[in-house]
């Protein structure tokens, strides 16, 4: 019943393990494909201002958000005009020293496949050209009418700017963003096997659960359990303290009485192997004898 009982437990927590781990895997490995990618659709980007701040930037695919600070981005940005781009990264606090006074727009929400919606900071002059400063962690600078391909890791702290390569009022840009994990595919094909694995495990500890417990209501010991006779004569019988293991110890046989010798020559009385009862005499104990005597 024991064994029953652990085959039973290891089998369901098997099970729920390697379902949830197939399951994820499964999502894992549709969402960012072999390549280990997941793509957003393009978005207009829109602002009245000298430039374009986004303070933060996540990919959702299938409703699945991506961590902060995993994996490594890139963005795309491409002018609606003949205007060059200026796509840079940098810290907040270099950054607000840079916009000071600079009227621009903040990014609060940026829907793939939409318009992204920004908030307007008011000002009243145009920042130096960005290519000069050294603030930027990350820049790349485009040509007319040509999109701009920026790759680096946006770590909490760090804002994503787009402005136009000669700093004017007016950024117009469509913009795509490409995550890329690299250790996605080879993490959802180790999920899929383990836990694949995992529930034929499970599979075949419920199977020795239910044999044990068709053996448990037959009366068949379990297997490497003793028989219940040979329980009961191991309970009973004692055992002795021999080389080789403790074995039952069996009395000897009763003695039996050795009948009298004959001599060869044959001249012994065979009338002398039993004792000679004459007639009318009393046996011992007899009580017949003594009543007629008296």
């Amino acid at each position: 019943m024991r064994r029953r009982t652990t085959y039973a437990v290891l089998s369901g927590v098997l099970l729920v393990l390697g379902v949830l781990a197939v399951v994820a895997g499964a999502l894992l490995a549709l969402t960012f494909g072999p390549n280990g990618e997941l793509q957003s659709a393009r978005t207009k980007i829109d602002g009245k201002g000298a430039a374009v701040v986004a303070e933060q930037i996540s990919v959702e695919a299938s409703n699945i958000p991506v961590p902060d600070g995993v994996g490594t981005f890139r963005i795309e940005v491409s002018p609606v005009g003949p205007r060059a781009l200026f796509v840079g990264t940098a810290q907040q606090a270099p950054l607000d020293g840079y916009l000071t006074g600079v009227p621009y727009d903040v990014v609060t929400s940026l829907e793939s496949g939409g318009q992204a919606e920004l908030r307007q900071v008011p000002g009243t002059k145009l920042p130096p050209p960005p290519q000069q400063l050294a603030f930027w962690t990350a820049q790349q600078t485009g040509t007319p009418g040509g999109t701009v391909s920026l790759s680096a890791d946006l770590d909490p702290g760090t804002s994503l700017v787009i402005m136009n390569a000669t700093p004017s009022d007016g950024v117009v840009a469509d913009v795509r963003v490409t995550l890329t994990v690299g250790w996605a595919w080879r993490t959802a094909l180790g999920l899929l096997v383990g836990g694949a694995l995992a529930v034929v495990i499970a599979i075949v500890l419920a199977w020795r659960s239910r044999v044990a417990g068709r053996r448990a209501r037959a009366g068949m010991p379990e297997r490497g359990q003793p028989a219940p006779g040979e329980a009961l004569a191991a309970s009973i019988l004692p055992r002795g303290d021999g080389a080789g293991g403790a074995h039952p110890v069996v009395p000897p046989p009763a003695a039996i009485p050795t009948p009298p010798a004959i001599p060869e020559d044959g001249t012994a009385d065979p009338t002398e192997v039993l004792p000679r009862i004459e007639p009318g005499s009393r046996t011992p104990g007899s009580s017949t004898g003594d009543a007629r005597d008296t």
